[in-house]
This record gives structure tokens, C-alpha cells and sequence, in this order.
């Protein structure tokens, strides 16, 4: 036996491929940088590079410079880091830097 696809049906799959595609594009960024810089102080790049974040005072940054940090990079922070020249805009925002690791280890043994 044949059965129709209702619309209800096909609303029903365009509403999950919206959440999947909200799942991919918001909350995947989102548990990798704040999960890795929270808990380790780099994510995979800084880990190539040897490079740690820490705040203005040389510590790993706490949950809400993370966070700040974060969602910072969801805007096209190219238009914004031409007002800071020092920094990209992320770090900026949430008072972070990114330093080399061992070279700050070395200086402040923290991390």
C-alpha cells in the first residue's frame, strides 16, 4: 500500500535539519573552545603552535573570560580587528592573550 507524505511530515524533517544544523554550527564550536580552553588553556591549534591563553594577570582565564572569549568568535570579527591593532577582537573583549607556552611557563610557572 501506498502512503502520502503529509505536509506535517515534511515541516517535521525541515525542523530537525534545522537542528541538526544548529547542533553542527553553534553548540559544536561552541563545547570545543570553551571545553578546551577552560579546562586545558589552548585548543588543538595552540597545541601546533605551543601557545597558551591566560588573562591580564597570567592565569588560565576563568569560565567567564572563556565564555566571553567564545562568543566572541561567532561575530565577523575581521570588520572589528582593525580597531585593535595589538589583538584580535576575541582577546580583546574577554582581557586574554595568547603567549607562548613556554616561554610564560618558564617566566611564571602557572600552567
Amino acid at each position: 500500500m501506498c502512503q502520502l507524505n503529509s505536509g506535517r511530515d515534511t515541516a517535521l524533517s525541515k525542523n530537525n535539519g534545522r537542528a541538526y544544523s544548529l547542533l553542527i554550527v553553534l553548540v559544536v564550536p561552541l563545547t570545543y573552545y570553551i571545553f578546551l580552553e577552560l579546562f586545558l588553556g589552548r585548543t588543538l591549534g595552540k597545541f601546533i603552535t605551543g601557545s597558551i591563553v591566560v588573562d591580564k594577570d597570567g592565569k588560565r582565564p576563568g569560565i567567564f573570560r572563556i565564555i566571553i572569549r567564545t562568543g566572541c568568535r561567532f561575530f565577523p570579527h575581521t570588520l572589528f580587528s582593525a580597531f585593535f591593532r595589538d589583538r584580535i577582537f576575541h582577546d580583546k573583549i574577554s582581557s586574554t592573550f595568547v603567549v607562548d607556552k613556554n616561554r610564560w611557563t618558564a617566566k611564571y610557572e602557572i600552567i
